[in-house]
């Protein structure tokens, strides 16, 4: 009843739990209740979800997209989007290199910019357990001619259930892909 001055007044030692209980709930708004328990006992305590960090390696001439999960929770339904520069293109197959690329989707706009977005959403069903790295899609150069740039910049965004989106960018050589 520290919380609540006014409903403590009204207690008195005869009480038992039950009572006093019922007379905060009487007294008192649910939502006001609420807020100060959550105040008070979860406020400065950390909620740990996962934590997911995206790999871009270069193997045999093309970048491995991968997403590892370094926490100890599962990762839930994660979801990776990829705003590809007009110099990379996704393969189009999974990465068995014989089924056909279903699992990510294209679109040109995410969040109201205009793009080249690669979307990968797991289902609820697909997770990312403590400590592993899972591959995601493997991505190439769009033209295989003489190339202007050197590198090429990867936009990228991830999350999963119970996290926050995480963005950054990756540079990635150019002269290192087949």
């Amino acid at each position: 009843m520290d919380y609540f001055p006014e409903v403590e007044k009204q207690i008195t030692n005869g009480m038992d739990r039950t009572t006093k209980i019922n007379m905060l709930l009487r007294k008192e708004e649910l939502s006001t209740i609420h807020k100060r328990l959550m105040e008070r006992f979860v406020k400065n305590r950390p909620i740990a979800g996962p934590s997911l960090t995206i790999h871009f390696r270069i193997v045999y001439g093309h970048i491995e997209v991968s997403l590892a999960n370094t926490s100890s929770v599962v990762a839930k339904s994660p979801r990776v989007v990829l705003d590809l520069p007009t110099e990379l293109t996704q393969v189009g197959y999974e990465l068995d290199g014989n089924t056909r690329l279903h699992t990510w989707t294209r679109s040109s706009q995410y969040k109201g910019k205009q793009g080249n977005f690669y979307i990968y959403s797991g289902n609820t069903n697909r997770v990312i357990h403590p400590g592993t790295e899972e591959p995601l899609l493997r991505i190439d150069k769009y033209y295989y001619g003489t190339m202007t740039k050197e590198h090429a910049t990867i936009t990228y965004e991830i999350a999963a259930e119970d996290t926050l989106p995480v963005g950054g960018e990756a540079q990635i050589s150019l002269k290192d892909l087949s």
